[in-house]
């Protein structure tokens, strides 16, 4: 669950200051420009769409701080070297350099670099390849060494490096890289496309590279997740025993949910449901044709926050995670005439159940609640009419509604497990507005940031110790009124924060970039609020930075000290 630190909000917060504070630029071209992909005739789907005009084309280094890196259009991968003394950018290093061979091949996607240890680089190409490189101590501007490459998924399988994590150096039998990749193609099921996929859907597959004694290294294909929508977060744990994934839409692992046909499936007909189940605002109800022979005693039912198990004896009717959360001490069971029922409450009154169980492996039939059904149309009723407006009706302008006043869809926090695939840990994060994603340490799941009423919530997912164990997220930090202030800005392209989490920053297409801190007033100064006849020693302020540039932005990194900022043709 995600549970509000109370004492992390700020109820007297009014407003973020305008503030006319200067911040220092620094500015450095790049000769050829950042190499950049736009989406060729196939490549029209909102999942394609998304993809290439959010990627981030500048490269943070989690190992070192201030080192940030990106690709020329020439192919050559390029560190910035800062002065501290001047707190400038004086020079862009040449450290390593794709394959030129690979240059004048038909580019499908972004390229991508990740830093999987100190020492290590993944890199994928946009053209198939995906390269390690060994870098040695990134501390110094070395030049890279490849040591491995290959067109890992094969011929016309482009995909970018999502994230990359080094099992163990320690190991005696060598190393081991484990790498997601991302890739959207044509969606296997059809029939279950996601409204905004056109036909596709998202893939990560699970690659791991093992080092053998001679320095080759073996790839294997461990886990293949698809999903009819964006993956907002990936994140491989400490110990690269479970993946991390947040998003609008479920992804599966086919080798799990593939189930083989029964005969009745394979001759045409269809099977009769091992189930139903009808639900209210208020409850949902399952129910089980069971032999004339049972009795009460007979029965078992298991009910847990987000879990029911309901067994006959030695045989297991029904098992798996619910899709919401229900109150498990409210959970009532009834067995009459053969007919076994189970009632459950739902703990989030109103909320509609698209389905019952994610993982049982049973067939079940919903039965419709026409009274459920009356009232749904009813509180949609304003919003679809038949019946002309009158002139002096007052109409609703859609011009003044904002982003903010419209809910997305529900997204989750998911964790698979290695081994099997399967969900062990899952949380629901609602609705509401996602923001961004921070990592605050290199042996951390990344933090991320979504809406919570007004304010920026980040939340920092703490890794289990056991597949059993209770999965937590802890609220860590409050961007007051941030939720709805990136909900007011349409032309947003990058939502940034540092791991210290001192400011946050939004830069629009256009160049421009607002940041919005909490910054302390000079020694023994004080305001004070004539409203609420309290002092303060602090004050929200935002600034707006021009960077008074017609070139695109592409790429944005937040370090405690430095906000990088690059468009197609300087950093």
């Amino acid at each position: 669950e995600l549970r509000i630190d109370r004492s992390l909000l700020i109820d007297n917060f009014e407003t973020y200051k305008l503030s006319l504070e200067k911040f220092r630029l620094s500015r450095e071209s790049i000769p050829g420009g950042v190499r950049t992909k736009q989406p060729n005739d196939s490549q029209y789907s909102f999942l394609h769409h998304k993809e290439f005009s959010l990627h981030n084309h500048l490269y943070s280094d989690i190992w070192n701080e201030n080192d940030i890196y990106l690709i020329t259009s020439e192919g050559s991968v390029k560190r910035a070297l800062i002065n501290y003394q001047t707190e400038k950018i004086f020079k862009l290093v040449d450290v390593w350099e794709i394959p030129k061979q690979c240059i004048s091949n038909t580019c499908n996607f972004n390229a991508s670099i990740t830093f999987p240890s100190a020492e290590v680089a993944a890199i994928s190409d946009g053209f198939g390849y995906l390269y390690i490189v060994e870098t040695s101590d990134r501390s110094d501007a070395k030049q890279w060494k490849t040591i491995y490459s290959e067109k890992v998924m094969g011929e016309g399988r482009e995909f970018k490096i999502t994230c990359s994590l080094l099992e163990d150096e320690k190991l005696d039998s060598g190393r081991k890289l484990h790498c997601i990749l991302h890739l959207i193609e044509t969606a296997v099921d059809t029939t279950a496309t996601h409204r905004k996929s056109s036909g596709y859907e998202t893939v990560l597959e699970w690659l791991v590279f093992k080092e053998g004694s001679e320095g080759n290294w073996n790839k294997t294909l461990l886990c293949e997740f698809r999903g009819h929508g964006s993956a907002d977060y990936v994140a491989l744990e400490k110990g690269c025993q479970g993946l991390y994934l947040i998003s609008e839409a479920e992804f599966q692992f086919p080798g799990v949910v593939e189930k083989p046909l029964s005969s009745n499936e394979q001759n045409g007909r269809p099977s009769e449901p091992d189930y139903h189940w009808q639900q209210t605002s208020e409850e949902v109800k399952v129910w089980f044709n069971i032999p004339s022979t049972a009795e009460k005693t007979n029965v078992k039912v298991s009910a847990k926050f987000n879990f029911l198990e309901v067994a006959l004896k030695e045989t297991i009717l029904l098992s798996g995670t619910l899709c919401q959360r229900i109150a498990p001490e409210l959970t009532l069971w009834t067995l009459h005439n053969s007919k076994l029922e189970v009632v459950m409450q739902k703990v989030e009154s109103g909320v509609v159940w698209t389905y019952l169980l994610e993982d049982s492996g049973k067939i079940g039939k919903e039965v419709v609640n026409e009274e459920f059904v009356a009232e749904i149309h009813e509180k949609l009723a304003h919003l679809c009419s038949e019946n002309e407006e009158k002139g002096d009706t007052a109409l609703l302008n859609s011009g003044e509604m904002e982003e903010c006043d419209a809910f997305g869809e529900t997204r989750f926090l998911s964790r698979f497990q290695i081994t099997t695939g399967k969900i062990t840990h899952k949380i629901v994060l609602g609705s509401e507005q996602w923001l961004f994603q921070v990592q605050r340490a290199c042996d951390q799941l990344p933090a991320f940031g979504i809406r919570r009423d007004i304010d920026g919530i980040v939340w920092q997912p703490v890794q289990p110790q056991l597949d059993n164990d209770l999965f937590q997220c802890t609220h860590i930090h409050t961007f007051p009124a941030f939720g709805y202030v990136a909900a007011s800005r349409q032309d947003k392209k990058f939502l940034i924060t540092p791991s210290s989490m001192s400011y946050v920053a939004i830069i629009n297409t256009r160049g421009h970039v607002i940041v919005f801190r909490k910054t302390s007033l000079s020694s023994g100064s004080v305001l004070r609020n004539r409203k609420t006849s309290t002092n303060t020693n602090s004050l929200f302020v935002q600034n707006l930075v021009n960077l008074e540039t017609n070139s695109q932005v592409v790429g944005a990194i937040a370090s405690n000290q430095f906000l990088f900022v690059l468009t197609s043709d300087e950093l």
